[in-house]
């Protein structure tokens, strides 16, 4: 939906089904990356 407006996003989020509840290495280093461009930014899995 166009708002006419400009929207960040605040986070991300994703899974690893079946693999529990974890932040990999690759999770890690993309969360490093956008926080350099936005603090607080938010990482959920």
């Amino acid at each position: 939906k166009t708002v006419g407006r400009l929207e960040n996003a605040i986070g991300w989020y994703h899974s690893h089904p079946g693999y529990g509840c974890w932040l990999s290495g690759i999770d890690v280093s993309t969360q490093m990356l956008n926080q350099q461009f936005q603090e607080p930014f938010v990482a959920i899995v």
